[in-house]
């Protein structure tokens, strides 16, 4: 995913995202992650969370840069902050995402339309570096959130957040820019697949698909192929070179499967397991 932001609004597409804003890790050992991205990755230090931030928000956060890439890190400080919970459940990972936005009033009424869960209303701040908005919506990516900014023209990196007069530690040697894009793995790919075309708009560039099995063994594609269909069975699925032909073969045989695709997307998405699960998400966040 490219952060360079489109010419023109008309091209940013259903959320008016202009860039993929940075990422925000939780973590149990900030100085570990210091060492890691100054030390190992020449990254700089821009600032740090504010003795008040940290106090209301139960954590201790960094902020690094390279280019145009901002990595947040933040470590629990007692029970109940943000951190503490994400650590609860999962090991040290990406509890939000950050976006950019042209317009965050209308990004929010789409996002509400299409049926996305937002964590709260539009929240506004303003401080001696400007004005910034946001706010948050659950996904069905674990406990992730996504975050979504609209700074006007904001100088500093987050209301909260102490930014040194000058970065602290390395000077991107490596050369980085961007964040060109972003994996995520999942047991089952649909629910997150039709959110993210559903309810955030986006769409599918490029897919890839390989069994660990397969890997191991390095077999060629041609083996692949093959033992894909012994895999499969009697299905007929046309060498499963196009899924859609097994769903389409058992639409046929259900009437009452054909009759609830024929549904509007976004009320097909309201009665998936991943509806479900963010509104789970959200009642927890809350």
């Amino acid at each position: 995913m490219s952060t360079a932001p489109p010419s023109e609004p008309s091209k940013l597409g259903k959320l008016g995202i202009t860039k993929l804003s940075g990422l925000h890790y939780y973590v149990h050992d900030l100085e570990r992650s210091r060492r890691f991205y100054v030390d190992r990755l020449d990254f700089a230090e821009l600032g740090r969370s504010s003795p008040a931030l940290e106090k209301a928000g139960k954590q201790r956060s960094a902020v690094f840069g390279a280019g145009d890439i901002r990595i947040a890190c933040s470590e629990p400080i007692g029970e109940g902050g943000r951190a503490q919970r994400y650590l609860r459940k999962h090991p040290d990972g990406v509890g939000t995402v950050a976006f950019e936005v042209h317009d965050i009033g209308r990004t929010f009424d789409v996002l509400e339309a299409a049926g996305g869960t937002p964590i709260q209303d539009v929240q506004r701040y303003r401080d001696d570096f400007g004005e910034l908005e946001t706010f948050s919506v659950t996904t069905p990516f674990g406990g992730a959130t996504f975050r979504f900014i609209e700074r006007h023209g904001y100088r500093g990196l987050f209301p909260g957040m102490e930014m040194y007069e000058e970065p602290r530690g390395g000077h991107n040697t490596f050369g980085f820019t961007h964040i060109d894009h972003i994996t995520s793995n999942f047991e089952t790919m649909a629910p997150a697949l039709l959110w993210l075309e559903h309810v955030l708009g986006f769409s599918q560039l490029w897919q890839v698909e390989f069994h660990t099995q397969d890997v191991k063994l390095g077999k060629g594609a041609a083996q692949r192929d093959q033992a894909r269909e012994q895999r499969a069975g009697a299905a007929d699925v046309q060498g499963l070179a196009d899924q859609r032909v097994l769903r389409a073969a058992r639409r046929r045989r259900h009437p009452a499967r054909r009759a609830r695709d024929a549904r509007h997307p976004v009320e097909r998405f309201r009665s998936s397991p991943a509806w479900r699960a963010t509104h789970a998400h959200a009642a927890q966040l809350l």
